[in-house]
Formats: structure tokens, sequence, C-alpha cells
């Protein structure tokens, strides 16, 4: 069944005949978009009405380009100042000579839209040459664009804007209090295997993560000498006393060829108090490199209870 056209009453027709002439079939927002632009235009023909508006064929020759090319062609055609959508031969001409320079900015040569500029175009067969906003950036742009990024975001400003907006609850991801499902954990995991790191990449971790770069730099301190009461004669009583033993995970580790290390629990070498020193096995002497100051305590409790207890 087709559809049963609505009705206009007499205040729309009083509105039409009112902003017609001056807004064209644009005025179907005073309507509240009841009617279509195809009906506000049959509606106003059948009425008589005209619109005065400006048609974006319209063309105005005022640049001496213009009045060149109105000068050499068609010298006496009307085309040049008629309001009409059709193309005319000078239009045709214009985007021949500027499309490929301007793009689709040329329409405001023509008082033309800029789709309409590009549907002209690909009908002349006229391909712009002006470069796309995709385009790589060369070597000063880098520099430049890099250069302010480096002084923007160093910024105390910024960085305390950064950490309020990506801490708890501000995060847009919103991960706080929340795990990843097994299913995601697998396809990152499916994502990341058989992929390899080239010897390049490789090195610009190594760098980018070395010296003052590293979260666990210490000013230099592993080229501290160790003091010459640090001898093996001090490591080995300490061996003795833990017997051979983990003071962590209580791991027997006399082997041959092997010694366990031995660990300074207030991380100073010149302290060489024997209820400084304590053993640890490589794994878990790695462990004590962070959150020190939980270790400390934790090893200077159980000193404090080993020689009680002696």
């Amino acid at each position: 069944m087709r559809k049963k056209l609505r009705k206009w009453t007499e205040q729309e027709v009083l509105i039409l005949r009112e902003y017609y002439e001056s807004e064209g079939s644009s005025c179907s927002a005073r309507f509240g978009f009841t009617h279509s632009r195809r009906t506000i235009v049959n509606k106003a023909r059948k009425l008589g009405l005209c619109c005065n508006k400006s048609v974006r064929g319209r063309l105005v020759w005022q640049n001496p380009e213009y009045k060149k090319m109105q000068s050499t062609s068609h010298k006496n055609s009307e085309a040049l100042a008629v309001s009409t959508n059709k193309w005319s031969i000078q239009e045709d001409a214009i985007i021949r000579e500027y499309y490929p320079i301007e793009g689709s900015e040329c329409g405001k040569r023509l008082d033309r839209t800029s789709f309409a500029i590009w549907a002209r175009a690909r009908i002349l067969g006229v391909s712009c040459t002006k470069p796309r906003k995709g385009r790589a950036y060369t070597e000063e742009e880098k520099q430049r664009v890099s250069s302010f990024h480096k002084i923007y975001q160093n910024l105390p400003e910024v960085r305390e804007a950064k950490s309020w907006r990506f801490s708890g609850e501000n995060h847009p991801r919103g991960m706080k209090g929340k795990h990843l499902s097994k299913e995601t954990k697998k396809k990152i995991s499916n994502f990341h295997k058989g992929k390899k790191l080239t010897k390049e990449h490789k090195l610009k971790i190594g760098k980018a993560n070395t010296g003052p770069n590293n979260g666990q730099w210490r000013g230099g301190i592993k080229n501290y000498p160790y003091p010459q009461g640090w001898k093996d004669d001090l490591k080995d009583a300490i061996r003795k006393r833990d017997e051979h033993r983990c003071g962590l995970c209580s791991g027997f580790m006399k082997r041959e060829g092997y010694r366990i290390p031995v660990h300074h629990i207030d991380y100073n070498k010149d302290n060489l108090d024997p209820l400084n020193l304590i053993c640890l096995c490589g794994s878990c002497h790695a462990k004590t490199n962070t959150n020190r100051t939980y270790w400390i305590s934790y090893f200077r409790a159980m000193m404090q209870e080993s020689v009680g207890a002696a």
C-alpha cells in the first residue's frame, strides 16, 4: 500500500510563502523536518513561488585569470553569469587547470561543493597531484615534532595530568581490580608466539634500559669497590654459619664448583658485620633487588631471631 502524504496546514503554507524565496528547500527545518525537500519544492511550484537564493553554479569573473579566459574563449556566451547547476565549458577548463594543484579546494573559484568538484574531475579524467594528509614526514619535520614532544611531555603540569588521568578508576580501560580471563591470556600468548626481535631492536631496548634510564638505577654503585676485608675467608665463615643454605628458600647449595652468594642485608658494601651478611641463592638474591626496604626489615628480624635463639 502506498503511504498517504501529509496534508499542508495553513500555517505551513504561510511559512513557505514567507521563507521559501530566501531559504529555498532548506526551510524544511522550520517545519520540524515533517516535509522533505522534494515536497517543499513541489508545493512551492504549485503556489507559484520561486527561490531567489544564489545557486551553486553562479560564476563571478573577478580575478584576472578569469578575465583572461573570458576574453580568449566564449566571448558572447551568456552562461558566465547565468545561475544553473549544469557544468559550463569555462568551469571544465578551470577544473582542468587548477584541480591538479589545488584539488577539491578549487571549488571556491566556482562556488561549487568539494564533492561536486571531485565528481566532475573524475568524469573529466583529471587527477590531483596535491600531497595528501598521509604523506611521509621529512627529516626536518620529524626533528621539530620530536623536540616539541620532548619539551611538552616533560612539563610538570602535563606529567601530573597524565598520572591522574591514567591512574586507578580514572584509567579509560578501567582495569583496576580486574583480571584477564584465560581466553584473553591465550590470545595474547598466541599473538606473541613465534615472534623474534631483531638484533637492532634488542640493542635499542638494551640502551633504553641501561644507566639512569633503568628503574633500578642506584647511581652507579655497582662499580664502587668492595673494602679490603671482603675476602674469601669471611665469605666461607658466613657459608659455614648458614650451613650452605639459602636464608630465604632454605635450599642446600653446596656443590662442586659452586659457592652460594653472600648478601649484604642493608645493601652497604662497607658494612662487613656478620649480622649484616646472609647466604642467598641466585634466584632469591635477584628478588632482593626490588622493594629493598621490605627485605632489609625482613632479614634484620630474621637475624635477631637467630641471635636470640642462640
